[in-house]
């Protein structure tokens, strides 16, 4: 497998919303390669890949994956999390286009710092036009820019 092919797979496994993108640092064991590895083989034996890569070539807008070709994945995904103690509910919700369940299950196996941000998008992110936002937990606080009196 050349270089440009590992790029490709992390990508499509990305696209499917199964890990971080930010590959700069690696700070825990990777208890996904288990799982990349099992959709990346089976992906490759459906002709899901070459599937993926030619709608990405045509730039098409439809989605690249029907829910047929997308159900024997999630079951091996499902699997896996089931080994690793979590049962995800797959179904989207009303107003969403993502699975925030299976997103709010990955967050809290892997310790993710910012565990609350999957809670935020499934009840709406405030914009801090009438209210503050909280802070997160990833990034260090800001210094407020109040004014100090000069004496």
């Amino acid at each position: 497998m050349t270089k440009k092919c590992f790029h490709c797979q992390d990508f499509l496994i990305d696209v499917l919303f199964l890990t971080s993108a930010n590959w700069t640092v690696n700070l825990r064991p990777d208890i996904f390669a288990p799982l990349r590895e099992s959709l990346w083989h089976y992906g490759q034996e459906q002709g899901l890949v070459s599937k993926v890569l030619n709608h990405l070539h045509h730039q098409q807008s439809d989605a690249p994956l029907s829910e047929d070709d997308l159900n024997p994945m999630k079951q091996i995904a499902n699997n896996w999390m089931l080994t690793h103690g979590k049962t995800p509910c797959w179904s989207i919700a009303p107003g969403q286009r993502f699975r925030l369940d299976v997103l709010q299950q990955l967050a809290q196996l892997v310790n993710d710092p910012d565990v609350d941000l999957h809670h935020l998008l499934q009840n709406g992110v405030p914009t801090a036009v009438l209210e503050p936002i909280p802070p997160g937990h990833i990034w260090p606080t800001k210094p407020s820019k109040e004014p100090t009196a000069v004496f």
